[in-house]
């Protein structure tokens, strides 16, 4: 029986240092299997670590990428805003220069037709009157010639006529004539002076349309556009201005030689009456 029970501590001795054993091996594969694991986990956090940090620089330029897109947007629709209202501008500036230009050529026709007439009423004056022109047509010369006395013939005294009588008679019987020569002179210069005087109001009034019109176009430029533009806009009024003003001005300078040339028509007819 005492050997049985030795055996049995011997085998339980023995059995206990294999279960040792085993735990021990059991231990050490799962310290392992630890070790293995916590390296797995901590090498797959930093790969979702590095992922995240990727992920995070492609959102940043993707919000970068989104901005410039919005700003450029923005600038896009800000030009597009700009030439619609520079379109805008620039039809009506044309609109305004078309009917500008219209009204001019309506203005310059009335002034030419007006002119036409004033050149008629001259001609037609100057039929009525050529001695009141007389180098019209007439090359200059420097040396005018005497006239001529008239000769007297010798005779008796009871047939001579004095020259006072006869230039008296030749007076009474050429007055009726000059008469209505002299109120048809009077109508065509009081026609012409008429005349003048219109084509000088058209003139004004053409004048103070052109110069409205410059002021009204100068302030849409001047309130619609840069710096620039208005620059332009003050340089083509300034030029529109000054050619309108010397065509006016050529035009004025003609009528009142004709007028001075009317005023001593007068003159001469109130001299000779």
């Amino acid at each position: 029986e005492r050997e049985d029970q030795h055996r049995l501590l011997q085998e339980t001795s023995t059995l206990a240092r294999d279960l040792r054993q085993t735990l021990f091996e059991v231990e050490r594969e799962r310290d392992k299997e630890r070790l293995e694991s916590k390296r797995k986990l901590e090498q797959l956090k930093k790969t979702v670590e590095e992922e995240q940090e990727e992920n995070k620089k492609k959102l940043n330029e993707v919000q970068n990428d989104l901005l410039e897109l919005r700003d450029a947007h923005a600038k896009l629709r800000t030009t597009n805003e700009k030439l619609r209202r520079d379109k805008d501008r620039f039809e009506k500036e044309r609109e305004s220069l078309k009917s500008m230009s219209t009204a001019r050529r309506k203005a310059e026709l009335d002034e030419d037709r007006k002119i036409n007439s004033l050149l008629q009423l001259v001609d037609e004056l100057m039929s009525l009157a050529p001695d009141l022109f007389p180098n019209r047509g007439e090359p200059p010369t420097s040396n005018v010639a005497m006239p001529t006395p008239p000769v007297r013939r010798k005779g008796s005294k009871s047939r001579e006529t004095s020259p006072m009588v006869e230039r008296r008679d030749i007076s009474k019987e050429a007055s009726p004539a000059v008469q209505s020569k002299s109120e048809q002179i009077q109508v065509t210069l009081q026609r012409l002076t008429e005349a003048t005087q219109e084509l000088r109001r058209s003139q004004k009034a053409s004048e103070e349309r052109d110069r409205e019109r410059a002021r009204r176009a100068f302030a849409a430029r001047r309130a619609g556009s840069t710096e620039s533009d208005t620059a332009s806009g003050v340089s083509m009024s300034a030029g529109l201005g000054t050619k309108t003003k010397g065509r006016l001005y050529r035009k004025s300078l003609s009528l009142e030689q004709t007028s001075a040339i009317s005023a001593n028509q007068d003159q001469i007819w109130k001299d000779d009456r």
